[in-house]
């Protein structure tokens, strides 16, 4: 079921919006200097502080100034967004906005209608923005904040055309600006190959509402290489980029004497590097990468039930990976023997998000199967697993952290 902002917030701070509007009604706010009123703005949600916006013309500068937007934020309790599709509804987008403790749902949010389509894909979420593009000849990217129903398309990107791109999303406070990269697939011979040497990426920036150009440079050393996405999305750590990527010397369908790295980008400096993982991992190994306590950090899954944790302890030394903890779901939980695991997000507290997947025979389709999943949450600290949503066919194409803000406005 849907629900509103004000619906997930404390009851604390509709308190404060309720007796907010009762001193507006009485006339005393008069009374109150504006050091105690921008107090109490910073105090609300988003959706209440964009209404506050008519108020008056002060109430309006106040608002609008970066530098409130910025104390706003960190006002904010951070959670989880996982970005989900069924093909029962044509693989409708849906948003849902999660604790980042124990992942239970606080609310969830439709994909703005005006790019509602199964080829639109997720790319991050900075600041309370989100940034969606559409996969289809269209090609467009978008920021959204769900928060005060805000959406913007960006400009075309600029040349080489192409319809596969990967993108990547990050907000650079010291230019208070936001910055989309698109980087286009480079494929001969029917071989999608991204990040190779010589291609034009294009860097976006909200400030200008422009596109420019970067040379992407030999990170792999190897002009040879081939290089396929390990996920579509991007993580955001120590203010750069990152993406997980399989790369190799020849085309090959399994993967097979591929290796698994990451590549970052600095939008500061605008200059690529590749980050290479520890040296047991292999391509199939790596579930998912997220931003652990302000670390760059991978969740491994193996066959049949262990999960693995690493940990990068000095961002951008390779040296620096450690294995945070390891456990083993199949062996201290037999009740979920049966079950492939897909690792999701790792919250601030250790607790790990799962797809649980199961295939069952039902006889329809054209196989026969139909492939269902489980959400649920396994603490390690209690070695117990807490199943957050009914057995269904929806799938998690991608995750991130969120927080409520009133950027775009």
């Amino acid at each position: 079921m849907m629900k509103s902002f004000l619906e997930w917030k404390p009851i604390r701070q509709l308190r404060v919006w309720v007796s907010f509007l009762s001193l507006m009604d009485s006339g005393v706010t008069c009374e109150l200097t504006s050091d105690i009123i921008e107090e109490i703005l910073l105090r609300l949600d988003a959706k209440s502080v964009m209404r506050c916006k008519c108020v008056c013309k002060s109430w309006l500068s106040l608002i609008s100034h970066p530098s409130f937007k910025h104390r706003h934020l960190e006002r904010q309790v951070p959670c989880v967004v996982l970005h989900l599709g069924s093909p029962l509804n044509n693989f409708q987008r849906l948003f849902s906005f999660r604790s980042s403790e124990n992942f239970d749902q606080i609310w969830s949010e439709l994909c703005p209608v005006e790019i509602l389509n199964w080829t639109m894909g997720f790319v991050g979420s900075q600041n309370g923005v989100i940034c969606l593009f559409n996969r289809s000849r269209d090609g467009g990217v978008y920021l959204w904040n769900p928060a005060i129903k805000k959406l913007k398309k960006l400009a075309s990107s600029p040349p080489p055309p192409t319809h596969f791109y990967v993108h990547g999303f990050v907000y650079e406070p010291l230019a208070n600006d936001f910055k989309v990269v698109a980087i286009p697939e480079s494929g001969q011979q029917d071989c999608v190959n991204f990040f190779k040497r010589g291609s034009q990426v294009g860097v976006y920036s909200l400030g200008s509402d422009s596109w420019k150009n970067v040379e992407m440079p030999d990170i792999f050393s190897d002009p040879a290489v081939i290089t396929v996405p390990h996920r579509m999305y991007s993580v955001v750590v120590n203010g750069c980029i990152h993406w997980i990527v399989n790369y190799g010397r020849e085309a090959q369908e399994q993967l097979q004497g591929y290796s698994v790295g990451i590549v970052a980008f600095d939008p500061r400096t605008e200059v690529f590097k590749l980050i290479k993982l520890p040296p047991s991992l292999e391509p199939f190994d790596v579930g998912s990468m997220c931003n652990w306590s302000g670390c760059l950090s991978l969740v491994t899954s193996y066959s049949p039930g262990l999960i693995e944790i690493w940990v990068m302890k000095k961002y951008g030394v390779s040296d620096s990976w450690t294995k945070h903890f390891s456990f083993d779901l199949v062996k201290h939980l037999p009740s979920v023997q049966g079950n492939c695991f897909s690792p999701v997000a790792l919250s601030d507290n250790g607790n790990l998000l799962l797809q649980l997947i199961s295939v069952q025979h039902t006889g329809n389709g054209f196989t026969g199967l139909d492939i269902f999943r489980t959400l649920a949450s396994y603490d390690p600290k209690s070695n117990k697993v807490q199943y957050l949503s009914p057995q269904s066919k929806t799938d998690i194409s991608a995750f991130t952290t969120y927080v409520e803000s009133i950027f775009l406005s």
